[in-house]
């Protein structure tokens, strides 16, 4: 029975050693699935957002691409049809950040007068080129809506803002949308420098008649007209692509051409990516390459704080496999706890040897066995001569151990299948199973002499197959008192009588 215990201890150990280690390794892969989880969508997010800055700069185009057509379909704009269809694209609801549409005309110095007079007959009565000065080819811009007096661009030439005329330039000879680099809007030019806004312009080429797709850059210039641009802050271009975003994830706008201080603006403005998990990507528009940086803004429920931590996955492992194998501790110890009260239960107090309780249930027991195996069984009655004389002489406590020494070497000269009990007093009773009479007798002959001081008187009986455990009791005391009768120190047998035969 102890060793069912020890086996519970062993697997109370054993599943918190391997409770632990599954633990960890259950810690380490659910980390592992949340990290890709979380990277994957950090990575589809910043696709997604991706695709909605990018669509946001085709949107922009398209509205361009629309005043292009007016040109297509007309000899010559006025000024106020420029005007109306302005109004109708209804830029702040369709193009929210896009600041504004214009026309650009080349315009060479022979043209000047004429183009002049022209312009200012069409509404324009203080039109004029700037900034002042001859130039061999002027970049006017004649059209601009919606036009505000105090910022207009109107009569503008971009020829004299490097950060514009060599996309224009390209737009023209290459027949494609472009993207300026870094310019400030008219409006924001009174600003002081440091808190000026970062724009771009978008130009798209218009031309007389569609040259073909392989046209020399010869021919576009022949052929060209002018262009329709746009013009927006990168702030109100970066919210307006955002806007309906859900609000998990913050980005960075960078132009990589502005060298070390590349930001031109961020979403939510002032934010920062920062931390390990930042994810970079890119797009091109217009002949220029943007850098777009994206991180979970803080508190972000969905990428971060809604996951469930490995280190929660570990302590509740750990806290399971604890507990797990301190049930079974305490299992077996339970178990070993009521075994030891049974045990006390059936056990002498002073001898150690069974009581009358553990005689009680087990002679039962061996008569059953003995009945089903049909082997022999005995039992017998041991008593210390002269006992109380010995404890009145010697005093009780060392009766007491008389008893304990004496049940110890009667113990000792038992086989292992036979049960010594203290039966009452100085009376002790042995079970014998599997043993005949005179072999009983043998060994109540060597316990006779075992007990280290006195002497004892023996009586012994072999079970008839049929009594029960009271009438076989009986009969070994009534060899008891016979041996007692007979003078002590003695064994005497009480052997069971033989049927008698049917004539």
């Amino acid at each position: 029975m102890d060793r069912w215990a020890d086996a519970l201890r062993g697997a109370a150990v054993a599943v918190v050693v391997v409770g632990v280690v599954a633990s960890v390794l259950l810690a380490r892969g659910w980390q592992a699935t949340v990290a890709r989880q979380r990277d994957e969508r950090l990575d589809r997010t910043a696709s997604s957002r991706t695709t909605a800055i990018t669509g946001t700069m085709v949107n922009y185009e398209s509205a361009l691409q629309a005043a292009r057509s007016l040109w297509l379909a007309s000899d010559r704009v006025e000024r106020s049809e420029f005007s109306a269809f302005a109004r109708s694209l209804e830029l702040p609801k369709r193009y929210p950040g896009l600041q504004g549409i214009t026309w650009r005309s080349v315009v060479t110095d022979a043209q000047v007068p004429a183009f002049l007079a022209r312009t200012r007959a069409d509404g324009e009565p203080e039109f004029t080129i700037r900034p002042p000065g001859r130039r061999a080819v002027y970049y006017v811009t004649v059209y601009s809506y919606p036009r505000i007096p105090s910022s207009s661009s109107l009569g503008a030439d971009a020829r004299a803002v490097p950060g514009v005329l060599a996309t224009l330039d390209e737009a023209r000879d290459s027949g494609q949308t472009t993207v300026s680099n870094q310019t400030t809007l008219p409006g924001d030019i009174d600003l002081p420098s440091g808190q000026r806004p970062v724009a771009f312009e978008l130009f798209v080429p218009v031309y007389r008649t569609e040259p073909s797709h392989d046209a020399t850059a010869a021919e576009r210039r022949r052929l060209f007209l002018g262009w329709a641009t746009g013009q927006f802050r990168a702030q109100d271009f970066l919210d307006s692509a955002m806007q309906t975003a859900p609000p998990y994830t913050g980005v960075e706008l960078r132009d990589p051409t502005a060298g070390d201080d590349s930001l031109v603006a961020s979403y939510p403005a002032g934010f920062r990516a920062s931390g390990p998990l930042v994810r970079e990507d890119t797009f091109e528009y217009g002949g220029r390459r943007f850098t777009l940086r994206f991180a979970p803004l803080p508190g972000n429920a969905i990428l971060t704080e809604r996951t469930i931590g490995a280190p929660f996955v570990l302590a509740t492992g750990v806290a399971v496999s604890v507990l797990l194998g301190a049930l079974l501790w305490m299992l077996a110890q339970v178990g070993a706890l009521y075994r030891e009260v049974g045990r006390l239960a059936r056990t002498d107090s002073l001898t150690g040897v069974a009581n009358r309780r553990g005689w009680d249930e087990e002679l039962p027991r061996e008569l059953a066995r003995a009945a089903r195996s049909g082997q022999p069984l005995c039992v017998a009655l041991l008593d210390l001569d002269h006992f109380k004389h010995y404890n009145d002489e010697h005093g009780h406590l060392a009766g007491d151990r008389l008893l304990k020494a004496a049940a110890a070497a009667w113990e000792h000269r038992l086989r292992k299948t036979d049960l010594l009990a203290r039966y009452g007093g100085e009376e002790f009773a042995i079970l014998l199973p599997d043993c005949e009479l005179g072999a009983a007798m043998e060994i109540a002959e060597r316990l006779r002499t075992a007990q280290p001081e006195g002497t004892c008187s023996i009586g012994v009986a072999d079970w008839d197959g049929r009594q029960d455990g009271d009438a076989l009791l009986a009969r070994a005391d009534r060899a008891l008192y016979a041996a007692k009768a007979g003078g002590r120190d003695q064994c005497r047998a009480d052997p069971a009588p033989v049927p008698s035969r049917v004539l």
